[in-house]
């Protein structure tokens, strides 16, 4: 007969085994102190704070604005020479842009912060016409990928038209200023005007703005008509007129601005813009 002696204490010297082998993984571990001289490393990166834009991105600012808007009333036309930019012509004052072949709600198109969305059952207006070039501050494109803070339904890119930002006085008094401008171009007679108005102190700017402008039917390089026949009764178009390209347009603006302190102000304006003939060469 076995004794069951042996039997009953093989769990006990198991567990005292692996006591003793945990007990002696848990010994602690103390770091010794650490001198002045076997300090960790830091390492300090020094940068200039500015603005980075993507190579697709393209800014025009108040110069360029002021350059390339002298040669047309269109807003649209500030954007030529911008990569990936076309500019689908179609009324004098409503260059309809596309961004990689994508346009009119595949963009999106902000004007002074606003989300607008072209006017006329057929689009014929697009947002930035709302706004006269010389109205514009600064002109942004997102030319494909566009931030989440310009993003949304801008499969093609997103197009950003922001006025300058009010001019308060640096020291106590008031001031007032104006500007008068104006432009003539002899191929289709295009002629147009531009007034405004401000008064400023130190916390308050109350401003206006306004311009007009009108031209008629412009004139091609040769003659590319072989009647003059221009589809109304008793009406002639020359044989070089391209017809149906005239417009005329006026826009007015008023604006009151009171700075909060340093960082903050208030910037309120009224627009409005009567447009009694925009014609299109290509709905003819």
């Amino acid at each position: 007969m076995t004794h069951p002696l042996p039997v009953r204490w093989w769990p006990c010297q198991l567990a005292i085994a692996i006591g003793l082998a945990f007990s002696s993984l848990s010994v602690p571990i103390y770091a010794s102190p650490q001198s002045d001289d076997e300090a960790v490393e830091h390492i300090t990166v020094a940068g200039s704070i500015g603005q980075s834009l993507a190579a697709h991105t393209a800014v025009l600012n108040e110069d360029d604005v002021n350059r390339k808007g002298a040669a047309s009333a269109d807003t649209a036309s500030l954007l030529q020479g911008i990569a990936g930019v076309h500019l689908n012509a179609t009324g004098g004052l409503s260059s309809l842009p596309a961004i990689h072949g994508l346009a009119d709600d595949r963009l999106r198109v902000k004007v002074n912060g606003m989300d607008l969305i072209s006017s006329c059952p057929n689009h014929m207006n697009p947002p930035l016409s709302y706004m006269a070039p010389n109205d514009v501050g600064t002109l942004t494109v997102y030319a494909g990928l566009a931030p989440v803070s310009v993003g949304g339904d801008s499969l093609g890119g997103s197009i950003i038209a922001e006025s300058l930002p009010p001019e308060f006085l640096t020291s106590a008094g008031a001031e007032f200023s104006g500007e008068v401008g104006g432009f003539y171009r002899s191929n289709n007679n295009a002629r147009g005007a531009n007034l405004k108005v401000s008064y400023l102190t130190d916390t308050t700017l109350l401003s206006y703005s306004g311009n007009w402008s009108k031209a008629d039917n412009y004139t091609a390089a040769d003659k590319f008509k072989t009647q003059t026949a221009s589809g109304r009764p008793d009406h002639q178009l020359a044989l070089d007129k391209v017809g149906s390209s005239a417009y005329e347009t006026q826009n007015h603006s008023l604006r009151l601005a009171w700075q909060l302190n340093q960082n903050n102000s208030i910037d309120a304006r009224l627009n409005y813009q009567d447009m009694p003939q925009q014609l299109y060469p290509n709905q003819r």
